[in-house]
């Protein structure tokens, strides 16, 4: 199998290649086919790139196309299965090929939609240039790192002088330090203080919202939060017009809500729900209803049957066909003692039916199709205008004419918003885009978390 395998859907589309210079030292037949191929070691030729004419420069194969990779940077299309003419005309096959015959005509004609996993393929010009740009960062980390000791040291040397000197002091002034300290406003040196800004957190409080005539208006709630002398740091609506408000600790939190309960009994203040972990259970036999499911996860194992009986979560979000063969997976919402019994006592295992199904941990982020910006769907999309995926343009994406022609590179909004070191030549709805990585890291610990917000 090689090491680099063609996207799905690569090798019918339209080449998208350079022309290329032709050797001149390269001796071709009546044909016009290369001759001195076999005298050559493979490793010492590098033309595989395939011209407009669709030739391979290595072999002179003039369908090469159909045995072609296509790079995913620079979009050239690569030669992988050279062959010649041995002395007895025979067809024969060079041994430092990409990929052997067998393997890349089972790959090319297996349905993409059926393929396993992304396939991508590299060409070494584009991997060697990617591997200098990292060096040159490490190598600039490097004399930064230097640069920063440098400096140290001579601060060092400085202090070090200082401390050899000898130190003149009278009693009184040692007095008077110590009276200051003892005085002092510094909260390093208050003990109480620093046990008050210590326990400090940010937390939040909603206030449903309410149409009663004595439902709490913003201008008794902003009178409240003066007389109570209660620091609010923002305060905003959620989409069910709702309040919510961001305090600096979670002592404020409670001050506020008991006053508010005591002002108006009759609204609605909590705090905000704790966002459960999601879950995956892979290579279900069925597609089984989310009740059965339910019911066969709790009769199989015991001890999160349990766990729910005192009151943990675990509801089933929904059943869906795996990528590939007959399988199915089921998403599910549990509460951090169930995700963590999983964990730790099933070893990310869970009995349904007649299998022992693997679990894995689900971030999905929501990305808008519209505007391409993450954690809303294009129902609740409040831009003005609308952004290509492809090539961030304001117009819809699939009104977009750029993406089907020649040489076009992709660029991704958000990676271009979030001015990403990687780049941002790659589609908005890309897998590896890194600002959706970056999402669903922040996702990631926003779910692990077990304090309350």
């Amino acid at each position: 199998m090689p090491h680099d395998v063609v996207p799905p859907g690569v090798l019918n589309k339209k080449p998208n290649c350079i022309e290329l210079e032709t050797k001149s030292n390269f001796n071709k037949d009546d044909n016009g086919k290369r001759n001195d191929i076999e005298s050559q070691p493979p490793s010492q030729v590098n033309a595989r790139r395939i011209s407009s004419a669709g030739v391979c420069e290595f072999c002179a194969m003039d369908n090469a196309l159909d045995d072609s990779l296509c790079c995913l940077f620079c979009r050239n299309h690569f030669h992988v299965i050279c062959s010649f003419l041995d002395n007895a005309g025979a067809k024969k096959y060079f041994a430092d090929n990409p990929c052997n015959k067998t393997f890349f005509t089972h790959f090319k004609n297996i349905d993409p939609s059926k393929r396993f996993g992304n396939f991508v393929f590299v060409c070494d010009k584009c991997i060697t240039k990617h591997e200098e740009g990292k060096a040159s960062d490490v190598q600039t980390h490097v004399q930064t790192l230097n640069d920063r000791v440098t400096s140290m040291e001579g601060s060092l040397s400085e202090i070090k002088a200082l401390l050899e000197k000898p130190f003149k002091s009278n009693e009184s002034c040692i007095a008077a330090q110590r009276n200051r300290s003892c005085t002092t406003q510094n909260v390093w040196h208050n003990p109480e203080r620093l046990k008050v800004v210590k326990s400090k957190t940010p937390a939040k409080l909603v206030i449903d919202k309410a149409d009663t005539e004595d439902s709490l208006s913003d201008k008794d709630l902003e009178k409240i939060i003066v007389n109570c002398s209660i620091p609010v740091e923002s305060s905003f609506e959620d989409k069910s017009g709702s309040k919510i408000l961001v305090l600096g600790s979670s002592s404020d939190r409670d001050k506020l809500k008991a006053r508010i309960s005591e002002a108006f009994p009759s609204q609605i203040v909590k705090s905000p729900a704790v966002r459960l972990p999601t879950i995956s259970v892979a290579n279900l036999s069925t597609q089984f209803s989310h009740e059965d499911l339910e019911n066969m996860i709790f009769s199989q194992n015991p001890d999160i049957k349990n766990q729910c009986d005192n009151g943990s979560t675990l509801t089933v979000l929904s059943v869906r066909p795996q990528r590939s063969g007959k399988r199915f997976y089921a998403s599910l919402k549990v509460s951090q003692d169930i995700r963590d019994l999983i964990d730790q006592s099933l070893k990310n295992k869970l009995y349904v039916g007649m299998s022992r199904c693997d679990v894995y941990d689900h971030f999905h982020v929501k990305r808008c199709n519209r505007c391409q910006k993450f954690n809303h769907y294009k129902g609740q999309c409040k831009a003005s205008a609308p952004v290509c995926a492809n090539c961030s343009e304001d117009h819809e994406t699939n009104s977009c004419t750029k993406a089907g022609l020649d040489g076009f590179v992709p660029s991704c909004i958000n990676c271009k918003r979030n001015s990403c070191s990687e780049g941002h030549a790659h589609a908005a709805t890309s897998k590896v885009c890194y600002s959706y990585i970056a999402a669903q890291e922040n996702l990631k610990k926003a779910i692990a978390s077990k304090n309350g917000i």
